[in-house]
């Protein structure tokens, strides 16, 4: 076993990175200095009249690369190079490059810890349910309530201070789990590390969105690039930990952590900022700074952050039926990826080839093979929205869920096949019989995390980051809670009956793609935040079902009262009076 590094080693790092981090700021503010000086030439040349003129302010606007709205409000021209999606190819490239890294990281490392508590057991003298506690469900749950408190900030205070922040703090955090002798230690630090590394994962998106365009191709390709990724790191963190551990020792998965995020974070220093209206306002600013008797403001300002901000994912996760049953189902399967680490080891301990810990986690990879088979589907996808682009026909959220039509009969299967052919029932069973049923839960998951995120970002268009909040809150937590009930539940019951609970609820979920492609559209009609994302046509065609209803409900109304009131003259007829009858009719 190799012994943690000593005090003196990170004394010098720190040095080293200190020196690093003072020649980076000099050269940045000298490039500052010299772009206000060169901005500040141009101004004074401006000022040769008491007022401004609208050539002199139009020119003004021109040079820096702005233009003045309807509205009166200061926007970016659309091909002024300062903005984000018109930075050159490397430099995009090399932003998002460091982003999905960072991403993958932090998700490799939220799985790292389920093999590196099996390690640390006799150490700290603990049992598999408390290990499993400190060292992944509170990275889990930090990452949940991270979910939920880090996104509307980014649009606040940029993107790269939030970035660069989280890589610091996962680092410094990751250090006194590698170096304490105490459990409680663990517990904090995991936690605080899970929550600072929902950055990435929250604001990565809107990153990808500044610098490429919303509505381009490529930039659902990266989105997808950077949710594949993500779900690699998951499946390669038990790979990575169980690796490190037996080759050097469990701590060494962090102390390795702490090093590679913290160059990280001094690499993030070499990005720019891509929040295009925090970047206006700061132009604006300047232009102010340098002439007061401007009044220049952009629309729309940043949104503070307030506590409905907070907790509207919450809101709609408990409100609307299209998020719950789409957070409820991609969270299981999310959850599978945490629960699998865990249950692995104990399942092969009873196979006649005798599997160690590390052994039998590299069976895991399995399923990463068939998260690579997602991007077979996007091809697929891509090709019926071309086909649908030349038609009138409304591409509707509906119609883009083949992918989850096709996953959920195949998690399933999957669980079932994996159920009834592994130890002990089938002992005899080669490895691979069972291994390569993970192929498919891989395929699984990975469709349920993208397709669904779209589905619900294609539903609820002004609350999208809202409602992919709500699904990310409700993945990290079933992922928190799977791990701890893995142990009990595979200890104390067959372990083919116990994957075949799984395989049973993952059956029921079967038909929650059934629901939303009868009821789908009706959902959204029925729901207030949903309701926008109806086309004219189909809003035209509800409120005609409503006004039908509404018509036949006034006929039947109509026709009871003239039923009723042709009783009340027969009876009259007769000389007899309603209120005497002992039979009345229905009013």
């Amino acid at each position: 076993m190799v012994e943690p590094i000593g005090p003196e080693v990170y004394l010098a790092i720190a040095n080293v990175a200190q020196r690093a981090m003072h020649k980076y700021k000099d050269k940045r503010h000298y490039k500052q200095q010299e772009k206000l000086a060169k901005l500040n030439s141009e101004i004074l040349s401006w000022r040769t009249g008491s007022s401004i003129s609208g050539s002199s302010l139009g020119d003004l606007f021109a040079q820096n690369g702005l233009e003045l709205g309807d509205d009166g409000s200061v926007q970016w021209s659309v091909d002024n190079p300062a903005l984000p999606r018109n930075w050159s190819k490397a430099r995009k490239g090399y932003d998002l490059g460091l982003l999905i890294f960072l991403n993958f990281f932090m998700s490799t490392m939220s799985n790292a810890g389920t093999p590196a508590s099996s390690y640390a057991l006799k150490e700290f003298r603990i049992c598999r349910t408390v290990g499993l506690l400190g060292f992944t469900t509170l990275y889990l749950i930090g990452l949940a309530l991270g979910h939920l408190v880090f996104s509307p900030f980014s649009e606040t205070f940029g993107r790269k201070r939030l970035y660069i922040a989280s890589a610091f703090l996962f680092s410094v955090f990751c250090i006194p789990v590698a170096a304490t002798p105490h459990i409680a230690a663990v517990f904090i630090c995991r936690f605080i590390a899970g929550f600072v590394s929902a950055i990435p994962r929250v604001t990565g998106s809107s990153s990808i969105r500044d610098l490429l365009g919303a509505e381009s191709e490529g930039c659902s390709w990266v989105v997808f690039l950077s949710s594949l990724t993500a779900n690699l790191g998951i499946v390669a963190g038990p790979v990575f930990g169980s690796q490190v551990a037996a080759a050097l020792n469990w701590r060494w998965i962090f102390y390795l952590a702490a090093i590679i995020t913290s160059a990280l974070g001094l690499l993030l220093f070499t990005t720019s900022e891509s929040q295009y209206r925090l970047l206006l306002d700061r132009k604006i600013a300047l232009l102010q700074s340098l002439r007061p008797d401007l009044e220049l403001h952009s629309h729309p300002r940043p949104l503070e952050p307030d506590f409905h901000t907070f907790i509207q994912p919450l809101t709609l996760l408990s409100s609307e039926p299209i998020v719950y049953l789409t957070s409820l189902t991609s969270a299981f399967a999310f959850g599978l990826l945490y629960l699998l680490p865990v249950a692995l080891p104990l399942i092969y301990a009873f196979s006649p080839i005798t599997f160690t810990q590390q052994v039998s986690l590299l069976l895991f990879l399995f399923a990463a093979l068939g998260l690579l088979l997602n991007i077979l589907t996007r091809f697929y996808e891509r090709h019926v929205a071309r086909r649908h682009h030349g038609t009138k026909r409304l591409f509707t959220p509906e119609k883009k869920l083949f992918g989850f039509v096709l996953a959920a009969p195949l998690l399933a299967v999957s669980l079932w096949w994996f159920a009834w052919t592994v130890p002990p029932l089938r002992a005899g069973v080669p490895w691979a019989a069972s291994s390569t049923s993970l192929l498919l839960l891989g395929f699984a998951v990975g469709e349920f995390d993208i397709v669904l995120t779209q589905y619900l970002r294609d539903s609820y268009t002004s609350h999208s980051w809202g409602v992919g909040n709500s699904m990310t809150f409700l993945q990290a937590l079933f992922g928190g809670v799977f791990p701890i009930f893995t142990t009990p539940l595979y200890t104390n019951m067959n372990h083919n009956l116990s994957t075949s609970i799984l395989a049973i609820i993952a059956t029921i979920f079967c038909i929650i793609p059934v629901i939303f492609l009868m009821f789908g559209k009706k959902l959204r009609g029925m729901s207030k935040f949903a309701r926008e994302s109806l086309g004219r046509e189909e809003l035209e065609a509800m409120e005609k079902v409503k006004e039908e209803k509404k018509r036949k409900s006034e006929e039947k109304r109509e026709k009871r009262m003239e039923d009723n009131r042709a009783y009340a003259a027969a009876v009259a007829s007769m000389g007899m009076d309603v209120e005497q009858l002992a039979v009345y009719p229905i009013w």
